[in-house]
């Protein structure tokens, strides 16, 4: 239908489109990015315990004795020592900034704490050393935070020094400080636990696990797997940018779908003679309207290309935070399947009526074009 004619009336549609696609992306890509945090970084046999009341690990408060007991739960992994591949942690709030700025949290862990994240990897400086005032940082923390080695942090007994940073897979200890779990209890005078990390035989023992805490009351927690807890924590968060961004997307999607329509209509008037010629060589109202379509899906396809190439160049590389938990923006796969579905959709809507109005030009037409 000859798009390079009117490359102006093109235009509208197809930057129309191209904003439509690229707000979605770039709002999805939080929700891909989240969702990417928490499945990363864990090992499919660890489960998590928490305080029976607990809404998250914030809220939670495991004794001592809860966690002593736990070692002899049946199903729990040991390592070559014999020792059960268990870590009693501390979470304390270090640096609350609202929702803006969000929240950075250090993370008390043992000795056992390193055979439960199976992609940690210090990156520079060295670990932290038990019985020393030390931290290390997560990469996400480091870049959101503007944290390095040789910085130091206010404590209640005074200034740590961050001695090391570290990467977890990806995954949510990024987002995270990281010291010896005794040195910081003793530190923030808290006694209980915030959480216990246990690593089981095997990953579909955590049912058991959770129903052997069940029969023991008197512990007063609960046990779920690691990677399942960590996409339920950012759920509501996922959930409120999904919503967001189809809300915008609607918004623009209905203005995109009006720009169509104008262009469709007034290249149908453009071609009317065009189209006459045709039925009159006996072309029927499917190949006319079939052309009216093919147009409408070519310049919605452009528009959504594209509204992808903008939505990566703004979130290509890009980090930030949600309350605590900092992650990597991400186009996934999905979401961009979801955006390419939106365009065909505008496309389809907005060629019907102009479809129909082709197929339905009066032969008498021609002669007045």
């Amino acid at each position: 239908m000859g798009l390079a004619s009117h490359p102006g009336s093109a235009s509208v549609a197809v930057l129309g489109v191209a904003c439509v696609v690229g707000v979605m992306l770039s709002v999805l890509s939080i929700v891909a990015g989240l969702q990417l945090a928490a499945r990363s970084g864990t090992d499919p046999r660890n489960a998590i315990v928490l305080a029976t009341d607990a809404l998250g690990e914030g809220s939670s408060g495991v004794s001592r004795d809860a966690c002593s007991t736990l070692l002899q739960a049946p199903g729990v992994a040991h390592g070559p020592d014999g020792r059960a591949i268990l870590d009693c942690e501390i979470l304390q709030s270090l640096m609350p900034e609202g929702f803006g700025g969000g929240m950075l949290y250090i993370r008390g862990v043992g000795d056992r704490a390193w055979g439960l994240y199976p992609d940690f990897k210090i990156t520079s400086g060295h670990a932290f050393r038990p019985g020393i005032h030390e931290l290390i940082v997560g990469a996400g923390a480091r870049a959101i935070f503007n944290l390095k080695v040789g910085d130091t942090v206010i404590m209640p007994d005074g200034e740590w020094p961050i001695v090391g940073s570290f990467t977890s897979g990806g995954g949510m200890l990024e987002s995270q400080l990281l010291a010896d779990g005794a040195t910081l209890s003793a530190s923030t005078r808290v006694d209980n636990f915030s959480s216990v990390l246990v690593q089981l035989e095997k990953p579909e023992g955590v049912g058991a696990f959770a129903r052997w805490i069940t029969e023991n009351p008197a512990l007063a927690v609960t046990a779920e797997p690691q990677a399942e807890f960590y996409r339920r924590s950012v759920g509501p968060w996922a959930a409120f940018f999904t919503s967001l961004a189809f809300f915008i997307a609607t918004i623009l999607a209905i203005g995109a779908l009006f720009g169509s329509l104008n262009v469709l209509y007034g290249r149908v008037r453009a071609r009317t003679q065009e189209i006459v010629t045709l039925r009159i060589l006996g072309f029927g109202a499917v190949p006319i309207a079939l052309s009216v379509l093919v147009e409408a899906l070519l310049l919605a396809l452009l528009g959504a290309l594209i509204g992808m190439a903008c939505a990566w160049l703004l979130v290509s590389g890009k980090r930030s935070i949600v309350v605590s938990t900092t992650f990597q923006f991400s186009l996934s796969p999905h979401f961009v399947l979801v955006g390419f579905t939106w365009a065909v959709v505008i496309a389809l809507a907005g060629s019907i009526l102009p479809a129909l109005r082709a197929v339905r030009l009066p032969i008498t037409a021609g002669m007045r074009a």
